[in-house]
């Protein structure tokens, strides 16, 4: 037997419920009543909630919602997946626009650097895993992306940024190495930010 809908509900339901420019509790769930022109990547960055993420959830209601798109007032976004099926659906989305910046970092000048894990025998640097416990590589990224590896994106980005921070421990600043971590890491932050996380 469904339950009857509070009285409230029709008006969040409409977008007329909530307040303009914070997240509003409803019975319905989370909701965030747009103001003028804001999109969801400025929401997202607003509310610490990944935009791709409120583009995932919302796409189905809201057609042609894109992350840079603009809002009317009182344009209404859920905050929250509604169901275990909308849940799976903005999960794919979200790691879609994850396997996005792997590929826009694969497409970089230095990538090659950070293609596969490091070799200390072949690179001559037998204390690089005394120096580094935790090594990382784009190409092992690559691959857990690719099998469903990572169940949050901020497991992706952990792993990214593990990647270069790695290369930026182990050489010491102003040496090549340090310099091509440090434009990866630059590079990931553009696109991270550019895909609608924060």
């Amino acid at each position: 037997m469904e339950r009857p809908l509070a009285p409230d509900a029709l008006e969040v339901v409409m977008g007329n419920g909530g307040e303009r420019g914070v997240v509003t509790g409803t019975v319905l769930g989370n909701a965030y009543f747009a103001l003028e022109d804001e999109t969801p990547l400025s929401i997202g960055q607003k509310t610490r909630t990944y935009g791709a993420q409120l583009v995932g959830i919302n796409q189905h209601h809201i057609v042609g919602l894109r992350l840079r798109a603009k809002l009317r007032e009182g344009t209404r976004l859920w905050m929250d997946p509604a169901s275990e099926a909308e849940a799976t659906a903005t999960r794919t989305h979200v790691l879609a626009a994850c396997e996005k910046v792997l590929n826009a970092l694969k497409r970089h000048k230095y990538y090659f650097v950070f293609e596969h894990p490091v070799d200390p025998v072949a690179l001559g640097i037998p204390d690089y895993p005394d120096v580094i416990k935790d090594p990382m590589d784009l190409g092992t990224v690559g691959d857990k992306l690719a099998r469903g590896g990572y169940l949050h994106p901020r497991e992706f980005e952990y792993d990214c940024r593990l990647t270069f921070q790695n290369c930026k421990t182990y050489n010491s600043p102003g040496t090549d190495a340090h310099s091509m971590g440090d434009a990866m890491l630059k590079e990931f932050e553009k696109n991270w930010l550019n895909m609608g996380f924060c």
